[in-house]
Protein backbone atom coordinates (compact mmCIF):
# COMPACT_ATOMS: atom_id res chain seq x y z
CA UNK A 1 0.00 0.00 0.00
CA UNK A 2 1.68 3.30 -0.75
CA UNK A 3 2.00 5.92 1.99
CA UNK A 4 -0.66 8.33 0.52
CA UNK A 5 -3.74 5.39 0.82
CA UNK A 6 -1.86 4.69 4.13
CA UNK A 7 -1.78 8.78 5.34
CA UNK A 8 -5.87 8.87 4.13
CA UNK A 9 -6.25 5.28 5.84
CA UNK A 10 -5.20 6.72 9.13
CA UNK A 11 -6.93 9.83 8.55
CA UNK A 12 -10.13 8.40 7.94
CA UNK A 13 -10.29 5.88 10.37
CA UNK A 14 -12.71 7.29 12.46
CA UNK A 15 -14.64 9.04 10.43
CA UNK A 16 -18.79 8.12 10.26
CA UNK A 17 -20.46 8.87 7.38
CA UNK A 18 -24.04 9.21 6.63
CA UNK A 19 -25.72 6.91 3.88
CA UNK A 20 -26.79 10.08 2.32
CA UNK A 21 -23.08 11.81 1.94
CA UNK A 22 -21.04 11.63 -0.97
CA UNK A 23 -17.20 11.71 -0.39
CA UNK A 24 -15.47 12.75 -3.83
CA UNK A 25 -11.15 11.54 -4.26
CA UNK A 26 -9.16 12.71 -6.93
CA UNK A 27 -9.26 10.07 -9.84
CA UNK A 28 -7.63 6.39 -8.29
CA UNK A 29 -8.68 4.58 -11.30
CA UNK A 30 -9.01 5.32 -15.73
CA UNK A 31 -11.82 6.86 -16.35
CA UNK A 32 -14.66 4.53 -17.36
CA UNK A 33 -18.43 5.71 -18.52
CA UNK A 34 -21.02 4.13 -16.94
CA UNK A 35 -24.40 3.50 -18.58
CA UNK A 36 -28.17 2.56 -17.10
CA UNK A 37 -28.18 -0.43 -15.19
CA UNK A 38 -24.18 -0.32 -15.13
CA UNK A 39 -22.83 -1.28 -11.14
CA UNK A 40 -19.68 0.57 -10.00
CA UNK A 41 -17.14 -0.90 -6.85
CA UNK A 42 -13.94 -0.40 -5.14
CA UNK A 43 -11.91 -1.52 -2.68
CA UNK A 44 -8.90 -0.15 -1.03
CA UNK A 45 -7.53 -2.28 1.30
CA UNK A 46 -7.17 -0.14 5.00
CA UNK A 47 -10.62 1.86 3.56
CA UNK A 48 -12.88 -0.61 2.53
CA UNK A 49 -15.24 -0.73 -0.46
CA UNK A 50 -17.91 1.34 -2.25
CA UNK A 51 -20.34 0.18 -4.71
CA UNK A 52 -23.10 1.91 -6.66
CA UNK A 53 -25.76 0.79 -9.55
CA UNK A 54 -27.31 3.28 -11.78
CA UNK A 55 -30.73 3.15 -12.72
Amino acid sequence: MSSRIEQAARILADVRLQVTRLVLLRSLVATRWIRRGDEAAIEIEGLGRAAARFA
